[in-house]
C-alpha cells in the first residue's frame, strides 16, 4: 500500500518542538506544513488527526524521524509531501505548494489528490 507523508522542517520530541516554538515566535524558522497541521496546537488540529484516521495512509513525520533514504531525498527541500510505496519515496508537494494552502488541510488535501491522480 502507498503511503503518503509530510515531513515537517522541524525535528521531534520535547526538545525539537521546544526549538522550533522558539524559531516562531522570533521569525527565525517556518514550516507551512506545521501550519497546515498544528496551527499553534501543540496536539495539531483535530481535522488533521481525522483526517489521517479516514486516509489510513497519511501521515506526518519529523525532520529525525525519517529513514535514511528518506532523509536522503527530503534533504534541504522540507517541509514536502512524499509518497512511499515498495521502498520508493517521491516528492509530490514541495514547500512552496504548501506554503499555498496558507494553514488550510482540505487544501492541502486537494493537492495531494491531485498529485495522485496525475501520479496514476
Amino acid at each position: 500500500m502507498m503511503e503518503v507523508i509530510g515531513v515537517y522542517h522541524a525535528d521531534g520530541g520535547l526538545v525539537g518542538e521546544l526549538k522550533y516554538i522558539a524559531g516562531k515566535l522570533t521569525g527565525t524558522t517556518h514550516c507551512s506544513l506545521c501550519d497546515i497541521t498544528h496551527g499553534w496546537h501543540p496536539l495539531g488540529k483535530s481535522e488533521w488527526r481525522t483526517e489521517m484516521r479516514k486516509w489510513g495512509n497519511l501521515k506526518a513525520i519529523h525532520l529525525n524521524e525519517q529513514p535514511a533514504e528518506l532523509a536522503t531525498i527530503t534533504a534541504g527541500k522540507t517541509p514536502c509531501v512524499v509518497t512511499a510505496k515498495d521502498g520508493q519515496y517521491q516528492i509530490i508537494i514541495n514547500s512552496a505548494q504548501l506554503a499555498s494552502c496558507h494553514g488550510d488541510i482540505q487544501a492541502l488535501l486537494t493537492k495531494i489528490k491531485q498529485a495522485l491522480s496525475e501520479d496514476a
